[in-house]
C-alpha cells in the first residue's frame, strides 16, 4: 500500500521566488515551504553584507505591514496566496500518505491538535471513515 504513495506527484515551488523544482538546481524543504538554491545564495549575500550580527535584530511583522501603503499590501496578499495553497496542498498529500498507511484519523487529528472528526472533515475525500 505504501508503494501507491510513491506514484503521487507533487510539484514543489520555492516559497520566495515561486520557481518550480524543474526550474532550479536544488530546493531545500521546511515544514510546508521550500527555498531554492538561487534564493539561498541571495540570502547568504544579504547576511554577508550585514556582517557579524552579534545582537538580535528585532522584527515586528505587524508594525512592518502597517507601514506599507494599501497598494503594497494588496500586492503582498496576492503573493502570499500561492504559498498558502502550496502549504495546504502539501499537508493534504501527507495526510493522504498517512491514510494509505492506515494511520488513524485520531492520530492525524492529534498531530494537528484537533479531534479525529475535525481532521476527517478537513481532509477526507470520500467515505473512508474508521
Amino acid at each position: 500500500m505504501e508503494a501507491e504513495g510513491a506514484k503521487q506527484v507533487y510539484e514543489a515551488y520555492c516559497s520566495f521566488c515561486r520557481k518550480g523544482q524543474e526550474d532550479v538546481n536544488a530546493l531545500i524543504a521546511g515544514p510546508g515551504v521550500y527555498m531554492c538554491n538561487e534564493c539561498v545564495d541571495l540570502a547568504v549575500g544579504v547576511f554577508r553584507k550585514l556582517g557579524n550580527v552579534e545582537t538580535k535584530i528585532p522584527y515586528d511583522a505587524a508594525k512592518h505591514f502597517q507601514s506599507l501603503d494599501s497598494e503594497k499590501l494588496l500586492n503582498l496578499v496576492g503573493l502570499i496566496d500561492p504559498v498558502y495553497k502550496d502549504v495546504a496542498s502539501q499537508q493534504e498529500l501527507i495526510v493522504g500518505i498517512l491514510r494509505e498507511r492506515q494511520v488513524s484519523w485520531a492520530d492525524i487529528g492529534g498531530s494537528l491538535g484537533v479531534t479525529r472528526q475535525a481532521a476527517w472533515r478537513r481532509f477526507a475525500k470520500g467515505p473512508d471513515v474508521e
